[in-house]
């Protein structure tokens, strides 16, 4: 064997076992999503999510459609929570692989197969998503707004991107579709998206008039597909939008204003710090990404050079391996603060090469890169939390745009293999960090209960949250409670109860507490939502300390007598982790003469 077959057969061996070792580490970040779909339960988010996908008409207003798209997935799954999780981590790995598929194609000029590899191993970093403590892996507005943001990032890198024998209009239908679902996800979603798409594809010297058309048209279709579907015409399924928007800035007391200068300063604590590992992270490689390739543009790179990209790739993916199999706090935040120093200096160090850099990419490469990065604040645009915090769950975007920012060079995959080592251990990190203190739950290890929620599947809850969710259904139906009677949740906090017992959640899927407008929000949806009938039928869960709760003198505006007029079923007090409070279910005495003094009163 000569020496130029030798170079090539050990060229090989090492892509192979780089290859190797990003497989693995993405084998297990999915194997601990799966391992983790099937533990705990947040009774105030993931309750009303489950709420709203059990009974998405019941409510006749709804500022974002998300329990309508993702019904059917619902009902497939049998209304079982942890199946349904798992089909949408699934899910959201299938349309991250096809992003990145699209992505590495276009940028590196791969093969189609090799391009699909490397978006199927890449996919697990969407899980990114999955972990943060502002999405759950059960469908969510916040999913489908990512899941929309991805067919965005998709039919830009197609539209902005183009190859030889495309399809001219097919990017343009894509982006359409986006575009709605961004919309049902949050309709500033979808009309921020609008005004970067309307910015960026003119300045990359893209746009089409008769590309426009289609991706109106698309809009159009998928619209009225869903006006139809959802209240059978466009006219009540706007008005259902208009007031879901009434009624979240009224719960909130926030206008547009507010939204765009307080979302940079509220709520920065950041979530334990994995999404700041992950902003670290899509700053720093994009400028190290950057540099290798003004540093390395033009030249093979020699066994030293690639044996090294291996190296780091086999060491991340073998630190991803150690903190997700040792699931320590002490570990992950080690590692977090490891990762996180060691990308701030590489950035700082790249820095100087930034000074003599000259970009080797055309126009429509730079503003797709651009594009596709700013997407994250598009899917986190105008929500309460920080925006610079939701950015995070986002992220899966930032690896788009270092790839495309590698360009095509005999040197890029060599590049991408420790980038991707790099972001996997991220994941990593982050899906540990949220496994450890999951939102208003316990540590997911300490989930060693089997508890059949809902009657419809089992998962795995801490036994303090099991007790307590078996004593409330023991309580209620030792007192002849029926499934779809209504309840009124006044804990604020306690949606996940109603769905646990099958209840049907009397206003809203979720009564929030909590916020100034919580208590006017509440009203209006009684006054104008809500039937006398159902009003007398609905039996309490009041809290007299929580601290979301909302004070029970409301239902003496509607004429509800209580405490009078109410017996009281059962008492329990909620874990520490789900808030600690008292949970009282009290029941209607007699529902009838209820919702006569309730009709009385509204005359």
């Amino acid at each position: 064997m000569g020496r130029q077959e030798g170079a090539v057969v050990v060229n090989r061996a090492l892509a192979i076992l780089g290859v190797a070792c990003i497989g693995v580490a993405a084998l297990g970040v999915v194997g601990r999503v799966w391992w983790a779909a099937a533990r705990g339960f947040d009774l105030t988010d993931e309750g009303m999510y489950v709420n709203w996908l059990t009974h998405a008409s019941d409510w006749p207003w709804a500022s974002t459609q998300f329990a309508f798209v993702f019904g059917p997935l619902w009902s497939a799954a049998g209304q079982d929570l942890v199946l349904t999780r798992r089909l949408t981590v699934l899910l959201l790995c299938a349309f991250v692989a096809a992003f990145l598929t699209v992505t590495t194609r276009r940028a590196l000029r791969l093969p189609r197969s090799n391009a699909l590899m490397w978006g199927l191993l890449l996919s697990p970093v969407g899980c990114l998503g999955v972990g943060s403590p502002t999405l759950f892996a059960i469908p969510n507005y916040n999913l489908l707004g990512l899941l929309g943001i991805l067919v965005a990032a998709t039919s830009l890198i197609l539209l902005l991107m183009p190859w030889e024998n495309d399809d001219e209009l097919a990017p343009w239908v894509l982006l359409g579709v986006a575009e709605m679902l961004c919309f049902a996800s949050r309709p500033t979603a979808g009309a921020l998206l609008l005004v970067v798409c309307l910015v960026a594809i003119p300045v990359a010297g893209r746009w089409s008039y008769r590309g426009a058309c289609m991706a109106l048209l698309s809009v159009l279709v998928c619209f009225l597909g869903l006006a139809q579907a959802v209240d059978g015409h466009p006219v009540r399924f706007l008005a259902r939008v208009i007031e879901g928007l009434n009624l979240y800035q009224l719960q909130t007391r926030r206008t547009l204003f507010d939204a765009i200068a307080s979302t940079w300063t509220t709520g920065t604590s950041w979530y334990e710090g994995d999404q700041r590992v992950a902003l670290s992270l899509g700053g720093a490689l994009l400028i190290s990404l950057l540099a290798a390739r003004r540093s390395t543009s033009g030249s093979r790179p020699e066994l030293v050079t690639r044996v090294l990209a291996v190296v780091v790739t086999g060491l991340s993916a073998m630190a991803a391996l150690v903190a997700l199999l040792t699931f320590t706090s002490v570990l992950s935040s080690a590692l977090s603060r490891m990762v996180t120093l060691a990308l701030v200096l590489t950035g700082v160090a790249c820095l100087m090469w930034l000074s003599r850099l000259r970009l080797p990419h055309g126009r429509n490469v730079i503003v797709a890169a651009a594009t596709v990065g700013t997407l994250p604040f598009v899917y986190a645009f105008s929500t309460y939390n920080s925006t610079i915090a939701l950015m995070g769950t986002a992220s899966v975007c930032w690896l788009g745009t270092s790839i495309v920012l590698l360009g095509p060079s005999s040197t890029s995959l060599d590049v991408l293999l420790p980038v991707s080592g790099v972001w996997l251990l991220t994941t990593a990190i982050c899906l540990t960090a949220s496994m450890e203190s999951p939102p208003r739950q316990a540590d997911l290890r300490d989930a060693t209960a089997s508890v059949r929620l809902a009657s419809r599947g089992t998962v795995l809850l801490a036994p303090e949250l099991a007790s307590y969710l078996s004593a409330l259904e023991a309580g209620m139906n030792a007192e002849g409670f029926l499934p779809g009677t209504p309840i009124l949740d006044l804990t604020g906090e306690s949606p996940g109860v109603v769905y646990h017992v099958r209840g049907q959640a009397t206003a809203d899927p979720w009564v929030i507490g909590g916020y100034v407008g919580s208590r006017d929000r509440l009203e209006r949806q009684l006054r104008l939502h809500t039937d006398c009938l159902t009003l007398g039928q609905s039996w309490l869960i009041v809290s007299p300390d929580g601290k979301r709760r909302i004070d029970v003198e409301i239902l003496s505006i509607f004429g509800l007598d209580f405490p009078g007029g109410y017996r009281q079923i059962v008492e329990r007090k909620a874990p520490e982790t789900s808030g600690g409070y008292r949970a009282q279910i009290w029941a209607p005495i007699a529902p009838s003469v209820q919702a006569a003094a309730c009709s009385a009163q509204r005359k």
